[in-house]
């Protein structure tokens, strides 16, 4: 799988020792730091505190944070966070390389807690993220107390394309004897704009002509019509929406039905 594009920030926490300045990561928005007092009985948790999963790459995103307690003789803290993804396919978690990440952040001197949060922008759709928070301890010396780790609860990013899907179908008089007009009911049940594509209908007698949409908005409904040849007893219609390929779609599984041809 080709690597992914992450824009990542920091959010500095109370506690956290200074960091070398660094250049803005392309395109990435700034963040103003947020202060979280750390207090004597700040918990050892790894946490999701925000997710955003829209339509656009800047509106995917997931937040977590960190929080040690200081031991006794505590002198700092130390606290990492590993980025991974779970992709549908294989439903195997991953690592991610993202800016920010897979870097120890230390706490300064002798404090009752650490506090920290890592933000990353620019999630791909569809997949799972979490991350991994490992913490140390040292005390005098710089010798290492402790060791422990946490994963965050999972971010879920579904899929953000289009899905085409057939609702409904109605057969009605035709405009003469022995003809029928078939009102097909298509819908666009994803997430993001569809069109144009074409719907095509074959009954017992052949393929029919083709019609098309221009567009589907996400979650609107159209009506396509189709006249043909009267059925018999039990002849069946199969439609297909989009047969050329035209909308990369969340899920092309129900692009094909198979109907009455009386309708229903």
């Amino acid at each position: 799988m080709a690597p992914i594009a992450l824009l990542a920030a920091l959010i500095a926490a109370a506690g956290a020792a200074p960091a070398a300045a660094t250049a803005p990561e392309p395109g990435a928005a700034p963040i103003s730091p947020t202060l979280a007092v750390p207090a004597a009985t700040t918990p050892l948790r790894a946490s999701l505190t925000a997710c955003g999963a829209g339509v656009e790459p800047a509106e995917r995103f997931a937040q977590f944070q960190g929080s040690m307690p200081a031991r006794a003789q505590t002198q700092r803290m130390w606290m990492r966070f590993a980025l991974e993804r779970r992709p549908p396919d294989t439903g195997v978690w991953e690592s991610v390389a993202a800016p920010g990440f897979n870097t120890w952040e230390r706490s300064r001197p002798r404090r009752a807690g650490f506090v920290y949060a890592k933000r990353v922008v620019g999630l791909e759709a569809p997949a799972e993220y979490r991350a991994v928070v490992r913490f140390r301890w040292y005390g005098p010396r710089a010798r290492l107390q402790a060791s422990a780790r946490r994963t965050t609860p999972v971010c879920r990013q579904p899929d953000a394309r289009p899905d085409l899907a057939v609702v409904d179908g109605v057969a009605g008089p035709g405009p003469q004897a022995g003809l029928v007009r078939y009102r097909l009911i298509v819908a666009n049940l994803g997430r993001s704009p569809a069109g144009p594509f074409a719907v095509a209908l074959t009954a017992p007698a052949g393929e029919q002509p083709r019609q098309t949409v221009a567009s589907l908005a996400p979650g609107e409904r159209r009506t396509v019509e189709f006249v043909l040849a009267r059925c018999g007893p039990g002849d069946r219609l199969e439609i297909t929406l989009d047969p050329d390929g035209a909308v990369a779609e969340a899920d092309e599984v129900d692009n094909t039905v198979r109907r009455p041809c009386g309708g229903g």
